[in-house]
């Protein structure tokens, strides 16, 4: 329970806290120079009593400043980041080693995901800036682009938990477009579902999540797989009726579908009590497409729902599908929003209010960086020095130090509704700023 919802309950109540504090008692004869050092209770009224939130010490990993979570999984905490350097939004997969090996398979996934992603670098693929290992603390950070959100977090909380059919389609596009990529690459995503598909401020999709993703051999004859982990109610027929081979192309095909046909119902297409129920109704393989759904996306969906992965579509073919070339019409006022957008408070940055405090501390490192290099200048004429004195902040530091105008500019207008990325979008910064590398120069992120 926090301080305010404890202050709601104590002040109608009019309940009373009691603290134990000397006071003199006049029955005892214990008194030393008229002061009593007995212990007793002093009656204080809720209205008489300060909370004061405590507050949250700026935490460094690197060259970033750590905010607040955005959300956690099964493997670990994702939280915000702020890149001192650049001013651009980042997100961060904390991963502790001790809980990976309680998990089935977990070392193993979160190396292959790593491992993957930087080969990839799509527009529509999530990208890897970097990990950082802290060996004391047992540790490993994934260091992410920034997304505001999913998609299965929007249908969650969108009034009748689907999407128009025209940003429903504008999603699938996106989403063709980045499995398209990975094909290319060789590699099978195996659990395309809307809760890995995120989005950024600017309404890019980017697929996530290639914690069971496979990447076939350089020379493999064709896109065979052996094996899946991926969600049960996204999964094909072949894996239902338990085929010990299979086409990965064609599972990520199967998955799409599903997705296509959830964001446009808000329901599953096959459903059942328990996973052997699930798995007994996609076996089967026949879907009921309901009445909303028309053509041509009626054609398009029974084409990427095929029970036999040989008829099932392609993605060329799913690139020439009449649903896909064409553009439904646009209802108004249709659109569904993120939820973090609906109120002001969600929009702001997290880290913006972590440093504020730590920002007001740089004003000291400004002032003692401009002493040393008053003190160098005098040494370099004649005068001298003590060597305790060259005391300047690391590079990183001063690195933020020297982007704080932009930093504060941002903060007082108000346009932390959209962070950084109004200004740079991720890392093509338009904004000139300064690095202590070599600062003569404007460096264009």
């Amino acid at each position: 329970m926090n301080v305010a919802t404890l202050e709601k309950l104590l002040k109608p109540l009019s309940i009373s806290l009691f603290i134990c504090k000397e006071v003199s008692s006049p029955w005892m004869n214990d008194e030393k120079d008229g002061v009593s050092n007995d212990m007793g209770f002093h009656r204080v009224e809720s209205d008489q009593i300060i909370y004061r939130n405590k507050k949250k010490r700026c935490k460094l990993i690197g060259k970033y400043v750590m905010g607040d979570v955005l959300g956690e999984g099964s493997y670990g905490k994702v939280k915000e980041l702020l890149d001192m350097e650049t001013l651009c939004r980042r997100a961060v997969k904390i991963l502790k080693k001790r809980k990976l090996r309680r998990i089935p398979n977990g070392e193993q996934n979160v190396d292959r995901e790593i491992r993957l992603l930087k080969r990839l670098k799509h527009r529509n693929v999530i990208e890897l800036v970097e990990v950082l290992i802290n060996e004391e603390k047992q540790k490993m950070y994934l260091i992410m682009e920034y997304c505001i959100g999913g998609l299965q977090d929007m249908l969650e909380n969108s009034p009748g938990r689907t999407f128009p059919q025209w940003q429903a389609h504008g999603y699938f596009l996106q989403l063709i477009d980045g499995l398209e990529y990975l094909h290319s690459k060789g590699i099978i995503h195996k659990d395309i579902k809307p809760g890995n598909l995120l989005l950024t401020l600017d309404g890019t999709l980017k697929i996530s999540d290639f914690g069971v993703a496979e990447a076939l051999e350089m020379f493999a004859s064709d896109d065979t797989c052996f094996t899946t982990q991926g969600s049960p109610a996204f999964q094909p027929p072949e894996i239902a009726n338990g085929a010990e081979s299979f086409s990965g192309f064609k599972i990520d095909i199967w998955s799409s579908g599903v997705t296509l046909y959830y964001l446009i119902t808000g329901e599953y297409p096959f459903k059942g009590d328990n996973v052997y129920r699930l798995f007994e109704s996609i076996g089967q393989g026949f879907i009921s497409l309901p009445e909303l759904i028309v053509e041509p996306l009626r054609s398009l969906l029974d084409g990427m729902l095929k029970k036999e992965p040989g008829d099932r579509f392609t993605l060329q073919q799913i690139r020439h599908h009449p649903w896909f070339i064409s553009q439904p019409r646009k209802e108004p006022n249709s659109i569904v929003f993120i939820e973090k957008f609906k109120s002001e408070k969600y929009k702001r940055e997290t880290i913006l209010f972590v440093i504020d405090d730590y920002l007001l501390g740089l004003g000291i490192l400004w002032i003692t960086s401009i002493l040393t290099l008053k003190k160098l200048f005098d040494r370099s004429i004649g005068m001298k020095v003590e060597k305790s004195d060259l005391k300047l902040p690391n590079k990183s530091i001063c690195n933020l130090m020297l982007n704080c105008k932009v930093l504060f500019f941002i903060h007082y207008l108000k346009v932390r509704s959209f962070s950084f990325v109004n200004f740079s979008r991720t890392a093509k910064c338009k904004v000139p700023m300064y690095s202590i590398a070599n600062p003569k120069k404007k460096k264009n992120l």
